[in-house]
């Protein structure tokens, strides 16, 4: 196999635009390269894509050979993105229902079948993921691994090489790598590297690239609100399909996150469609005797409160951004059920008290409660007091902060501090309003355990994983640790102490999210890609967009914007 890495991809790209859309062939052509397979797909909105694979004494007959085939059946259109991947490296596999990939490899690795130049089946490595073919998530023995779809995979390989499935257990079998270029979103422009499937990550942002990150992610939501105020929850771009389910916790906090990008640059159609949102919320709002509340799942008990302060998180901040506090009640309702759910040693009624205290849950094993719950709640009074000084507010917020810094989270070290992002907002916020030295001290103790587990560039896999944290390399647990990470980032410009560690780190997480976020150069593949753009994929692996992944991206590049275009935004009175 040839050495691709040289070559320049533009004009074989030309050539092969060229005749895949049915248009007159560009005036160059390209210099004489080795032959190399290679694999060609025309990528057209709203259509299925279309693959040919050809090979010859040169890369150009191979392109020129794919290209050709796909003419046969692609409809002539200009609105055509051609992908061109080269073979690079394959070796023998052998293809059974015990066909894994490496965890870190999957999306690198193509499949082929043959018996001669005649007769070839193949899937390309973008095809593995973009169609599932494998599996991911679950609770694996083997972690290291993941399995393969292995009949999908021997049914499309069967498909390609035009035999019976049975017939590809006699044939070569390979597994393979390839060089992939896509075209340019905007022509003229140079040949797009994609590594799995996508283009490489940024390895710095300016604020003004931050913030038109924030602006395509607040976009998308509001985009997203239907006329009762309901988010599309989960989207596949891939095949432009809607997902079952619903989290008013989430919804909730695309609220939040909406009215912070609306503060920053007063886009209307953000406000309305917000407007919208909220009025779904309080809709969903349960009330008690105790006050009101919020929750997915009204049996567990510490999630109520979580959820309330989730509420109050978003209400407060649609308040500030619009000047409309007509909701201070609702609030304060939501309020009055927190503080009612918080034990005298500080913290929040959990489903093993209920498993104690009520008799007829005795013998009832109740789900173990999140620890997250704690901090959204702590989070929800401690905004509400900046809104609404009431004295008990900020009582609660302090003796919920107190008992998870001194008793909750005081014995655990860095491998085991939970990276708790709602938490580290309280803490800043409440060090700001008490000067209390052990909430920043927890604060960076979180920061601390986020930066040991960060994968930096010597301890990723591959590029794309440095600033992640999972083997699947998920977006949102990024997140949202450079929400907690840019919190403290700010705390630390505050208080005066030196900030460089955690803006080092800040960038190398903002970029890794940017690099998953749908932009035009990285559309090429999703059916609709006007809906999909501005949404921030689930991981590496898995392009679905679900409201909490662009919601918590948006809010960790706005403060990092900030922090990063003014040196004096954090510091008192500022």
């Amino acid at each position: 196999m040839a050495n691709v890495d040289a070559v320049d991809f533009a004009p074989y790209l030309a050539i092969a635009h060229a005749l895949v859309a049915h248009a007159p062939p560009p005036a160059t052509s390209p210099p004489p390269a080795p032959g190399d397979r290679v694999f060609v797909t025309a990528w057209m909105p709203g259509k299925p894509p279309v693959r040919a694979t050809g090979l010859g004494a040169t890369l150009l007959d191979g392109v020129v050979a794919a290209s050709e085939e796909i003419a046969k059946t692609a409809t002539a259109s200009a609105n055509v993105r051609v992908e061109i991947d080269a073979l690079t490296t394959a070796q023998s596999v052998k293809l059974d229902s015990r066909l894994r990939d490496r965890i870190f490899d999957v999306g690198l690795h193509g499949y082929a079948v043959s018996d001669g130049a005649a007769r070839i089946g193949w899937v390309l490595p973008s095809e593995i993921l973009l169609d599932g073919d494998v599996e991911l998530g679950g609770a694996e023995k083997d972690r290291e691994t993941r399995p393969l779809h292995s009949e999908k995979l021997a049914a499309d390989l069967a498909a390609r090489a035009h035999v019976e499935m049975p017939v590809i257990a006699s044939m070569n079998a390979a597994q393979f790598e390839i060089t992939a270029r896509v075209e340019p979103a905007v022509a003229g422009g140079a040949p797009v590297p994609l590594f799995r499937t996508m283009p490489p990550h940024p390895t710095t942002l300016t604020p003004d690239a931050l913030l038109a990150a924030v602006r395509a992610a607040a976009d998308y939501l509001a985009r997203i609100v239907d006329r009762r105020g309901a988010f599309t929850y989960q989207y596949d771009p891939v095949h432009d399909q809607r997902s079952g389910g619903y989290s008013i916790l989430r919804h909730a906090g695309a609220i939040y996150a909406l009215m912070e990008a609306y503060e920053e640059l007063h886009v209307l159609e953000w406000e309305q469609a917000t407007a919208r949102a909220v009025g779904y919320l309080k809709q969903q709002l349960q009330h008690s005797p105790d006050g009101a509340f919020l929750s997915d799942n009204p049996d567990g008990e510490q999630r109520k409160s979580g959820g309330s302060g989730i509420a109050i998180v978003a209400l407060v901040k649609y308040a500030q951004a619009t000047g409309d506090a007509s909701d201070l009640e609702t609030m304060r309702d939501l309020a009055r059920f927190i503080v009612h759910q918080q034990y005298d040693d500080g913290h929040f009624r959990e489903n093993a008290d209920v498993t104690r205290e009520d008799d007829r849950a005795r013998g009832k094993r109740l789900n173990k409660e999140i620890y997250y719950f704690a901090g959204e709640a702590t989070l929800g009074l401690t905004r509400l007091y900046t809104l609404d000084p009431d004295p008990k507010w900020l009582a609660a917020a302090r003796k919920s902060a107190d008992y998870i810094v001194n008793v909750r989270d005081a014995h655990d070290d860095l491998k085991h501090q939970i990276h708790d992002h709602w938490l580290s907002y309280a803490l800043h916020d409440l060090f700001v309003i008490t000067r209390e030295p052990s909430y920043a001290a927890h604060a960076h103790k979180i920061a601390d355990a986020i930066l040991l587990a960060e994968r930096k560039p010597d301890t990723a896999p591959y590029p794309d994983y440095v600033g992640s944290f999972y083997d699947e390399g998920q977006t949102t647990p990024t997140s949202t640790r450079l929400e907690a990470l840019a919190s403290t980032f700010q705390l630390a410009r505050f208080m005066g102490t030196d900030e460089t560690p955690l803006a080092t780190a800040s960038m190398q997480l903002a970029c890794f999210m940017r690099g998953q976020q749908l932009d035009a150069e990285s559309v090429y593949f999703v059916k609709d890609p006007s809906r999909a753009m501005g949404g921030v994929r689930e991981s590496l692996m898995n392009s679905d967009v679900r409201i909490d992944y662009p919601q918590h991206a948006l809010s960790a590049w706005l403060r990092v914007a900030r922090l990063l275009r003014d040196p004096a935004w954090g510091k008192p009175g500022k």
